[in-house]
Order: structure tokens, then sequence, then C-alpha cells
């Protein structure tokens, strides 16, 4: 079984030895927001919505009883535990900004670039480190009784199991973690005044931790004797649930948020990623990193474009109809996907988001093409950056909602000259949860024997030279474009 932990909901989905799916359940809940800047879950409500799922998705499995499982987690968010082991605070979302002051105080203690040496990190929010500084200032009482905070697939690992780790690519998410040593950054921490005794000790993704202990186990509905392992960022789950693997491979998810997930085994000075400004992180695999390259403008611009120009298809299977009229689409309008932030390589603020080019002549298809378009020709600096230091990304697997679109897909293979393949389970960063699961009970002796039993790819989309020359000339108008509006940075 494979445990999702997202900002709005959670999901759990038990699968068989050839990655089909047997049983899954799903719970939502909401982001509390009553003052400017707050963004916070309930641990409480999200801890209760997990049990639920976890039991639903277990009551599907009587036939094939769970025998593992493991957790993802969005990263940044933190759950205060106290000395016993209970909830004893709400958890801040990493785009809560309250604790904005604080990153002040580390960058005029710790220059940007040696920041970004130790922790493979930027400074800027986003980050656990800002929360956790609002926390001791403003909720002093909740710091003050918390003995760990422990990342939501730590935390949920630690209630089943008693064991209460950090798992290293959620360590990466919180600006406090040292990169080369593999430990939490005193340096770091004293610039903010952060007590170290209150994070966890750390460890790789896939640990085992043992069984979930018999009590919780009756009430979840689960077998004696399920395993747990350690869990992980729900970006690198959906890498491995994906099938990426591989060094110069991607995992590109086509959500809310678009984002290029980097496989590597380069973290050091040298590493064209750190050339490039792009975040290093500890990837799930042992001995692999994780680099990202996103932009907030995804599946978010898909859903303006439908909510404003296409607001007549509504119901299930609005999406479809609207990417249905594609068909009838054009030449289309040049679309620049700044219409939220994104992060490196140009780490830009949002609200600067344009389509060009338009004539009367248009339609609201030609319109929704050129924002396809514009979303994938986001990554081509990144990619072409890359290819030019030698590390060319190879090939990439899709998920998310837009991987659904064989026309988007297409597209994208075109547009970065890779070929781009979609698995056949959508539920990719459930799956990537379970392969820990199965590593860290044993059953798989590698990632690379977990994927190549777990994941089944649908379909591969191989770039057409036809489509290369006609995207360079697109490219070209984009990056003309973006250089004279003069895109401003964070």
């Amino acid at each position: 079984m494979g445990v999702d932990i997202g900002t709005s909901g959670c999901k759990a989905v038990a699968f068989d030895e050839a990655g089909r799916t047997l049983s899954s359940a799903h719970r939502e809940y909401d982001v509390i927001r009553e003052e400017p800047g707050q963004a916070e879950l309930s641990s409480v409500e999200v801890w209760a919505r997990v049990r639920e799922v976890v039991s639903a998705c277990a009551a599907g499995t009587a036939k094939d009883p769970v025998e593992a499982l493991s957790v993802a987690s969005m990263g940044e968010a933190l759950v205060p535990v106290d000395a016993a082991g209970e909830i004893c605070g709400d958890s801040l979302l990493g785009m809560d900004t309250r604790g904005a002051s604080s990153l002040e105080r580390l960058k005029a203690a710790i220059p940007a670039a040696e920041l970004y040496r130790i922790t493979g990190n930027l400074p800027g929010m986003g980050f656990s480190l800002p929360n956790l500084c609002w926390l001791k200032e403003r909720r002093t009482e909740v710091y003050k009784r918390t003995s760990l905070f422990l990342p939501w697939a730590d935390f949920v690992c630690f209630k089943l199991a008693g064991e209460a780790f950090a798992n290293l690519p959620l360590a990466n998410r919180s600006l406090l973690y040292d990169l080369e040593r593999r430990a939490w950054s005193g340096k770091v921490a004293d610039a903010v005044g952060l007590d170290l005794e209150k994070m966890p000790p750390l460890a790789p993704s896939g640990k085992g931790l043992g069984e979930v202990s018999g009590k919780l186990a009756a009430e979840l509905g689960l077998p004696a004797g399920v395993k747990v392992a350690l869990g992980t960022h729900d970006q690198c789950a959906a890498a491995l649930g994906s099938g990426v693997h591989e060094a110069n491979t991607a995992m590109l998810g086509l959500g809310t948020f678009a984002c290029a997930v980097l496989v590597h085994r380069e973290a050091g000075a040298a590493s064209p990623f750190r050339s490039l400004k792009l975040n290093i992180e500890d990837h799930a695999m042992p001995g692999s990193y994780v680099s990202f390259v996103y932009h907030g403008s995804g599946g978010a611009l898909v859903k303006w474009l439908r909510d404003e120009l296409f607001r007549d298809l509504k119901g299930e299977g609005a999406y479809q109809r609207m990417f249905d009229e594609l068909a009838t689409a054009s030449d289309s309008p040049v679309v620049l996907p700044y219409f939220a932030g994104t992060g490196p390589l140009d780490c830009a603020a949002g609200g600067q988001g344009a389509i060009c080019g338009l004539s009367l002549a248009h339609t609201r298809a030609d319109i929704l093409k050129g924002a396809l378009e514009g979303i994938a020709l986001y990554f081509k600096d990144a990619f072409s950056r890359l290819a030019a230091s030698g590390r060319r990304v190879g090939r990439i697997h899709a998920s998310g909602g837009g991987a659904e679109s064989a026309l988007w897909l297409q597209m994208i293979a075109d547009i970065l000259q890779t070929p781009v393949a979609k698995p056949r389970n959508k539920e990719c960063g459930a799956l990537g949860a379970a392969i820990l699961a199965g590593l860290g009970a044993g059953r798989y002796q590698s990632c690379d024997e977990a994927v190549a039993r777990l994941v089944e790819l649908e379909h591969e989309y191989q770039p057409s030279p036809r489509g290369a020359e006609r995207y360079a000339k697109v490219f070209e108008r984009y990056s003309g474009l973006k250089t004279s509006l003069a895109i401003s940075t964070i």
C-alpha cells in the first residue's frame, strides 16, 4: 500500500505484484486561511483522514492482504509532536508566508551562495525554516511543548510503527539540512535561533521501521505483521512510480504546477545542476539526487482558461470537450506562462503572464493550444542548457491530469525533442510509496527491480522532425517576447 498526503487531500492505494490497483480511497480537507499569509492544516483532521483512507483501502484487499506500506507527502509541512508522541499543534504549509522576516535574518548571517553550498537550496519562502521561526516567535507554547517536528510522511510512519525519523528528501525541504554531511546544519539553525534537538534523526527513504502496532492495525483493518518503510517527498515518489529511476531521465508532472523532476547523480561543486542554480535534493533511491524545474501555471492555467473562455462546458467531461476543440486550432498566439510564480531558472514573480500575437481570426481553441505550448516551452531553456553541459535529458515520463491528453504529450515530445512516455497507472505518487514499502519489506532488492516489476508504460510519444522545425521557430518567438517583456524575478 502507498499513502499519498497532499495539500488538499490524501489517498491510499493498494497494488498487486504487477503494479495493478486493487483498492483505493481518497479524502479531502481544507487549508486554514483565517489571516493574511496563513496557510496551515489541522494536524488532527489530516491524521484522521489518513486513518480513514488506509482503513477504506484495506477493506478492499481481503483476497490479497496488505504486506507492507509506506507514505509520500508534500514537502515543507511539519507536524509538532510532544514527548508522548501526541499532536500538539497545526501544520504550516510551504505556502504560508508569515515567517518571511526570518529569511532576512538568515541572509544577513549566511550569504546565499554559502547557504546553497550547504543545503542545495537558495533562500526563499516555501521551506520549513521560516515557518519554524514564526512558530517559535508567535506560538511560543506550541514550540516549547514540541519534542519533534516531523514531516507528514514521517509522522504517519511514526504513528504506525513507533519509530521517529525524517527521511532525507523531506529533510532537504527544510533549509536546515546539510546535503554533503547528510545531517542537520548547526550553522543554519544558529543563524535563526532554532533548536536542532527538536528535529528527528535522519534516515534514507525505504528504511524498514518495523510493523504496524497491533492495536492500530486492528483499528485500521490491516492484518497483523504489516511492515512499514520510511517514506519520501511526493515528487520523489511520483518519479519512482512513473518509472523514472535512471540518471538523465525526468518526470514531468502536469498537475496544478508543471514540474520537471530531473534525476541525476551529481551534487558536488562541479555539477551542471549547481551551475544552473537548481535545487539539489536526495532522491528516494540511494546514490541519486533530484532537481526541480517548475512553474505554477500548469494545470492552474488550463483551469483558468476553462473557467473564463470555456465556461459553457460544464459538468463531467468538461476538460475532455475543451481539449476536443483543439482539433480546430491553427496558428496559436505565444503564451508566456508567468501567470503564477516560478522556480529556478528564473525564480519569477507571478502576475506576468502574457498572451501575445492575437488577431480577430483567433479562436479560444487557438489560445488553449498556445497555452499548452507555453507551459511546455518553459522547460526547453533548462533542458537545452543542461544538454549544452553534456547532461541531455534522454527520456521523460509524464504524470498528472495533463498526461491524459495524447495531443499535449506529443506536443511536449516535439518541443523538447525528447521521447515522452505515459505510465499505465495514474497514481504515480502512491505507487512510488508502494515501491518503497516493497523495498523496506525485502520484497525487492533494488529500485531497479521494483520499477521493472511494478511500472508499466502505456505509450511512448516520439519527437517528430516536422515538430522540431516548427517549434524551433515558436521557441525563438517565445524567447524574444520573454526578453522584451523583461520578466521580473524575486
